[in-house]
């Protein structure tokens, strides 16, 4: 009986302590975990959807610079699962591709919607963000299939034409403007004469 009462104890004071942390800060367990959590902290409160200041976006001067709104519903999804998830998932990862996987998936995780979604070979783009090493970053192939690679020959010919009839409204313009310099001329020589 004792040991629940204990137990009880230690969580109410861990929960009543919590409220304190300010999310503008990342954490120091956090910090200890990951040489890039300073950077992708502000990251995770982007993808998360918590109210934040545009100065955040800089991240020059994040102690100073960066506000977030610590009283909304957000911020204590953020304090009472992120970081403890962060934290555990964190203590596992061992290399950054692994500990931008933990970071997706928190920000997953603590931003609205009900599910997280699945990762795939396709869509490994998504970790990019958490990702600070360029050369480990993922092709992101989501927007090739709306880009064709080569122009259909319809649309060359599209482009044939509107040349040719480009061509022909220019020289029907130089025509006209001809024919109205050439009457000028002409009602100026039947005036001089």
């Amino acid at each position: 009986m004792e040991m629940l009462e204990h137990v009880a104890e230690s969580e109410t004071t861990e929960v009543a302590a919590r409220p304190s942390v300010d999310l503008a800060v990342c954490p120091k367990e956090i910090l200890a975990l990951d040489p890039n959590a300073a950077v992708l902290w502000v990251k995770f409160l982007q993808r998360t959807g918590i109210p934040m200041s545009a100065k955040a976006t800089k991240g020059k001067n994040l102690g100073k610079d960066l506000w977030v709104d610590n009283n909304c519903r957000r911020a204590a999804i953020i304090r009472g699962f992120g970081i403890a998830g962060l934290t555990q998932r964190l203590a596992a990862a061992t290399d950054e591709i692994s500990r931008a996987r933990v970071w997706w998936r928190e920000s997953a995780a603590c931003a609205e919607g009900d599910t997280v979604p699945d990762l795939s070979a396709a869509n490994m783009c998504v970790l990019n963000p958490f990702i600070i090493t360029k050369e480990l970053k993922f092709e992101d192939n989501r927007f090739k299939t709306l880009k064709p690679e080569s122009e259909p020959e319809a649309l060359q010919m599209d482009d044939a034409a509107r040349a040719r009839n480009t061509r022909k409204r220019i020289e029907k313009a130089q025509a006209g403007r001809d024919a109205a310099k050439a009457a000028l001329e002409a009602k100026s020589a039947l005036k001089a004469a």
